[in-house]
C-alpha cells in the first residue's frame, strides 16, 4: 500500500482571509519599514473579534514584499489585500513558531492593505512589523567587484556579507553594458536556494527564484534585454534568510543555451533556426541534459517585439517537451498540443521583445532519448472577414457538419468575430448535446485560449478571460476529437453578469426614464412601450431604485403574461446581478440578492429579447421576505464539522508536514466567520483513531438539522487496498483514509454519510487517492465531495502555502470568502467548485503525481456536485 504523499513542486502566491468589521485608520508602511505598534480594547476587530491594525503599502507589479509580525505577547496573524483581488494570509512563520511571515509578489500596481492581528479573538499586547523585500538594494559593505560577459565566479554567502533589508546575505556585481544587449545570467548553488536581484541604468528592475526551463531546480536564471547603456548591479542573494554557502555566478552574452548539470558536456547544440525553417535531431546520451535529467538540443532563433510563431516539436520515438527562453525573463513551455490533440508539443506565441530567443527540444521524462524534428513557423493568422459577427449578449446557433473547415486535430471548425478592447471581460460559452464541444479563442495578435469542458463531467465548453488587445477577437467552435458532428449554440456575454445581457446603458434612440423611488414591500404595475428607455442592444426599460445597506437580503420580483421578463439590479459601484427565468417554467424573472455595500441601487425592468412591449407587475421585498427557501436555510444554519488531520503516525506510516495544521486552521477559520456550530470537532495526530473519528462523526451528524451543513474534512495519508466487496471498483481496489492505528475505506465513509440529515453534506479529502471515495458517497442527494487528486494518483503537500495540500489550503480560503465571486455573503456550491479549479489551474497545474505502480502523471482536483446544484449555498457568511 502507498502511503507516501508527493513532494509538492514550488509555488508561491496564496490567498487570504476576507476582512469583516469596521474600516479602521491606516498608515503608510514602506518597504524596509519597521513599525512597534499594540493591539488592545478599542482597537478595529475583525468578524471573529481579533483586535487589527491596518497599513498601507504603494507597490508595484512583480514586486516581492516579505512582511513580518513578531510578539512575545501574542500569537500573531498577517493578511494582505490588493488589486486584482489579491488576498494571502500567514499564522505560522514556520511549523511550531509563532511569528507571522508574508512572502509575496504582488500581482498589480497601487496600494496594498496589511493587518496586523491575531490569531484568537481577545489577544492583546505589543508587536513589531516589518517589510521588506528583494526589491531593495544590498546595503553595501564594499565597493561592488566587476564581471563581465563570458565569467564564471565563485563565492560564498556567510555572516558578514552584505544584506538585503529583509536579512538574507547578499553578494554584488557591476556588469557594463550597452542598449537592446542580451545577457543570460545564471546563480547555481548545492548549499542554498539562489535568488538573482537585477538592478540598472534605464529602469531595469528583474529577479528570479527558480529557472522555469529546469523542471524540479532551484537554481536561478535570468535572461535580459538592456534598455539603456549603462551599468547593470547583480545580486547574488538566497530565497530565505540565514541560507548560505558556496555558489558559482555566470554571465553570457546573448540568451545562453540551455542550462546543464554539473556532469552534463561543456557545451550544447549551437544550432540556429528561422522563421520558416525545420530542423531535425536527436536527443541522446552525450547531449545537454536539464537538472532534472531530461536531454536537450538548444536552438536559437532571433524574433521581434509583437511576431506571432508557431513551434512544433514531433516524434515518434519519445514524448516531446518544447521550452522557449528569451529577453526581459520570457519563459514558455508546453507539453501536449491540446488542439491536435496528441503527445507532440505545440507553442504559439506573441515574442514581446526583440531579440535572442532559445528553444529547447527535450522530453516529458529523464531519460528518454530518439529522433524528433522541430519547426518554426509564423503563427497561422485567421481571416476575420470570413468569420461570422457575434455581438455580446448574443446566443448564435449553429452546426459542425462534413464538408466544414477543419483544423489540424482533422475537428470540423465554424468561426465567429467580435471587436474587443484591453481590460473587457468576456465569457464565450459553446453547447452541444451532439458533440463534446471545444472553445477556441484567437486575439488580434495570435495568441490562443482554449477549453474543453466547462466544468468536470460535462461536454460544454467555457472560455472566461480579460482581453489584453484592441481589434478583432475570433471564436474558432469545433469538437475536442476528430469528426465530431452536430448541432451547437454559442454564447458571447459580459464575464460575471449573470445573463448573457452585456450592457444597461441607455441608447440613443430612447430617453432614460425617470426612476421611481421604491420601499420594501412596494408593488407597482408598469408598461414597456415604444418611448422608453432602451438598452444598448434594443430592449425596452422602466427605471426604479432604492436604498440598500451591504449584508440587506433583498428580491425583485417581475412578472408579465405579455412580454418574456427580465430584471437588473445595480450596485452603486456598478456591480451587477440579473435575471431571465426565476425557474425553468416561466417567463417571469427574480433576483435575489445580499447587498454588498451601502448606497442607492437602481432596478431596471425589460424584457429578454428587444421590441418586446406589454404590461408587467413589480414587486420589492427586504429581509426574511426576500429569501429563497434555500438560502433562508443557509442563513439560520450553521456547519457542523468534523475536521482530521494527521501528521505524527507514531511510526505506522512517515510523517507529514502541515496535515495536522490543516485540520486545526480550519476550524479556527470558520469559527472567525461566526459560522462553525460548538458541537463540531477537531482530531489530530494520536487523537484521530479509526473509533474516535466514527465516534465523533455520528455524534455532530446526529446534531446537524435540516438548515445546516455537514463536513467530513480529512488531510493526511490516503492508501489502496483489494477491495472487500468483488466487482465493486472498476480497478479492483478500494481507498482509505490512513488514521492512527486504522483506516476507514471508501464503502465504510458510504455507510457513515448515509447517517446524515443535513441540508447539504460535504466530503473534502485531501490525500492520495482520495478521488476513489467519489462514487461510493456521492450517490445520494444533498452530498458533494472535494478531492484532491484522482483515484489512482497520489498528492502532494502544499509546502510553499505552509499546508499539507492544496486542496486544504484553497478549501479553507475559499470558505472564508474568496470563493463569494457574486459579493453576495453566501458561497454556493458552484462558486467554491468554479474557485477551486482556478487556483488548482494557477497555483498547482504543474504538481507531479504517481501510481502505486510507480507511473508519472500530474495531481488534479476532482469535484463531484451529484444532485447538489450549483447554487445551492453552502454557508452564509457575515
Amino acid at each position: 500500500m502507498l502511503m507516501a504523499r508527493a513532494t509538492a513542486l514550488g509555488v508561491t502566491i496564496g490567498a487570504a482571509l476576507l476582512l469583516a468589521g469596521p474600516v479602521w485608520a491606516q498608515q503608510s508602511l514602506p518597504p524596509g519599514g519597521r513599525v512597534s505598534g499594540e493591539l488592545r480594547q478599542g482597537d478595529a476587530t475583525l468578524a471573529g473579534g481579533e483586535y487589527v491594525d491596518s497599513f498601507t503599502l504603494e507597490g508595484r507589479a512583480g514586486q516581492r514584499v516579505v512582511v513580518q509580525m513578531t510578539s512575545t505577547a501574542l500569537d500573531p496573524y498577517l493578511l494582505i489585500r490588493g488589486p486584482a483581488n489579491f488576498r494571502q494570509e500567514n499564522d505560522d512563520e514556520s511549523q511550531g513558531v509563532a511569528s507571522a511571515l508574508l512572502d509575496v509578489t504582488l500581482p498589480a500596481d497601487g496600494r496594498y492593505t496589511i493587518s496586523a492581528t491575531t490569531y484568537k479573538a481577545g489577544e492583546s499586547g505589543a508587536y513589531l512589523v516589518t517589510v521588506g523585500g528583494a526589491n531593495a538594494s544590498p546595503t553595501a559593505t564594499a565597493a561592488p567587484s566587476a564581471i563581465r560577459a563570458g565569467d564564471t565566479v565563485r563565492g560564498t554567502l556567510a555572516r558578514g556579507d552584505e544584506a538585503l533589508q529583509t536579512g538574507e546575505y547578499a553578494d554584488t556585481w557591476r556588469l557594463q553594458g550597452r542598449r537592446s544587449e542580451t545577457f543570460t545570467i545564471r546563480l547555481a548553488s548545492s548549499a542554498f536556494d539562489p535568488y538573482l536581484l537585477v538592478r540598472g541604468a534605464g529602469g531595469l528592475s528583474v529577479e528570479n527564484d527558480d529557472d522555469e526551463t529546469v523542471r524540479g531546480g532551484r537554481d536561478s536564471r535570468l535572461v535580459i534585454t538592456l534598455p539603456a547603456d549603462g551599468e547593470v548591479r547583480i545580486s547574488a542573494t538566497t530565497y530565505k534568510v540565514g541560507e548560505g554557502g558556496a555558489y558559482s555566478l555566470s554571465v553570457q552574452s546573448g540568451s545562453g543555451g540551455a542550462p546543464v548539470t554539473a556532469n552534463a558536456p561543456a557545451t550544447t547544440s549551437n544550432a540556429s533556426i528561422a522563421l520558416g525553417g525545420a530542423a531535425t535531431g536527436r536527443l541522446q546520451t552525450g547531449d545537454g541534459q536539464l537538472r532534472s535529467g531530461e536531454f536537450i538540443d538548444s536552438y536559437a532563433f532571433t524574433g521581434r517585439r509583437g511576431q506571432v510563431i508557431d513551434v512544433r516539436l514531433t516524434s515518434m520515438e519519445f514524448d516531446p517537451y518544447l521550452l522557449i527562453t528569451g529577453p526581459n525573463d520570457f519563459k514558455e513551455e508546453n507539453d501536449d498540443d491540446v488542439e491536435e490533440g496528441a503527445k507532440n508539443a505545440r507553442v504559439i506565441v506573441t515574442l514581446p521583445a526583440d531579440g535572442a530567443y532559445t528553444i529547447g527540444a527535450t522530453s516529458f521524462q529523464s531519460g528518454e532519448a530518439g529522433a524528433y524534428r522541430l519547426a518554426v513557423a509564423q503563427a497561422a493568422t485567421v481571416n476575420a472577414t470570413t468569420a461570422a459577427a457575434i455581438a455580446l449578449g448574443q446566443t448564435v446557433g449553429g452546426a459542425l457538419a462534413s464538408g466544414d473547415q477543419t483544423v489540424g486535430s482533422g475537428a470540423f471548425v465554424d468561426r465567429y468575430r467580435f471587436r474587443g478592447a484591453p481590460g473587457q471581460r468576456v465569457a464565450i460559452d459553446m453547447r452541444s448535446a451532439a458533440l463534446d464541444s471545444f472553445l477556441t479563442l484567437v486575439s488580434p495578435s495570435g495568441s490562443r485560449e482554449q477549453n474543453d469542458d466547462a466544468v468536470q463531467g460535462s461536454n460544454d465548453s467555457r472560455i472566461e478571460t480579460e482581453l489584453a488587445e484592441a481589434g478583432d477577437y475570433i471564436v474558432m467552435v469545433s469538437s475536442y476529437g476528430r469528426g465530431g458532428t452536430g448541432a451547437y449554440q454559442v454564447t458571447l456575454a459580459t464575464a460575471g453578469a449573470a445573463g448573457a445581457r452585456p450592457t444597461t446603458s441607455a441608447t440613443a434612440g430612447g430617453t432614460s426614464p425617470t426612476a421611481t423611488a421604491l420601499a420594501a414591500g412596494a408593488s407597482i404595475n408598469g408598461r414597456l412601450q415604444t418611448g422608453d428607455g432602451a438598452l444598448s442592444s434594443g430592449e425596452f426599460f422602466d427605471r426604479y431604485t432604492f436604498t440598500g445597506q451591504r449584508g440587506q437580503a433583498v428580491a425583485v420580483e417581475m412578472a408579465s403574461g405579455e412580454i418574456d421578463s427580465y430584471v437588473i439590479v445595480e450596485a452603486p459601484s456598478g456591480a451587477q446581478q440579473d435575471n431571465d427565468d426565476r425557474n425553468g417554467a416561466s417567463h417571469d424573472a427574480r433576483v435575489s440578492w445580499v447587498l454588498p455595500e451601502n448606497g442607492v441601487y437602481s432596478i431596471r425592468a425589460t424584457t429578454y429579447a428587444a421590441r418586446e412591449s406589454g404590461a408587467y407587475s413589480l414587486r420589492f421585498l427586504s429581509g426574511a421576505a426576500a429569501e429563497s427557501p434555500v438560502t433562508a436555510q443557509a442563513r439560520r444554519g450553521k456547519v457542523f464539522a468534523v475536521m482530521v488531520g494527521v501528521s505524527d503516525y507514531g511510526n505506522v506510516a512517515n510523517n507529514l508536514a502541515y496535515t495536522a495544521d490543516d485540520a486545526l486552521k480550519l476550524a479556527e477559520t470558520l469559527r472567525r466567520e461566526n459560522v462553525l456550530a460548538p458541537q463540531s470537532v477537531t482530531l489530530t495526530d494520536a487523537q484521530a483513531t479509526p473509533a474516535a473519528v466514527r465516534a465523533a462523526f455520528q455524534r455532530v451528524a446526529a446534531a446537524a438539522g435540516p438548515d445546516d451543513m455537514f463536513l467530513f474534512f480529512y488531510s493526511g495519508h490516503g492508501g489502496q487496498s483489494p477491495e472487500h466487496v468483488r466487482g465493486n471498483e472498476p480497478d479492483g481496489r478500494d481507498e482509505t483514509i490512513v488514521l492512527r492505528g486504522g483506516e476507514i475505506t471508501d464503502d465504510e465513509m458510504a455507510q457513515m454519510f448515509g447517517q446524515v440529515r443535513a441540508r447539504m453534506s460535504l466530503l473534502a479529502l485531501d490525500a492520495c487517492f482520495s478521488g476513489g471515495f467519489a462514487r461510493d458517497v456521492v450517490s445520494r442527494p444533498g452530498v458533494m465531495g472535494l478531492f484532491s487528486s484522482e483515484e489512482d494518483l497520489t498528492s502532494a503537500v502544499a509546502e510553499k502555502f505552509q499546508a499539507g495540500g492544496y486542496l486544504s489550503h484553497f478549501l479553507r480560503v475559499g470558505l472564508s470568502g474568496e470563493a463569494d465571486t457574486d459579493t453576495n455573503h453566501i458561497v454556493t456550491a458552484g462558486e467554491m467548485s468554479t474557485y477551486l479549479r482556478r487556483q488548482f489551474a494557477a497555483q498547482a497545474n504543474d504538481v507531479e503525481a504517481s501510481t502505486q505502480d510507480g507511473a508519472r502523471n500530474y495531481q488534479f482536483l476532482v469535484v463531484e456536485r451529484g444532485g447538489v446544484k450549483i447554487d445551492d449555498p453552502m454557508l452564509q457568511l457575515p
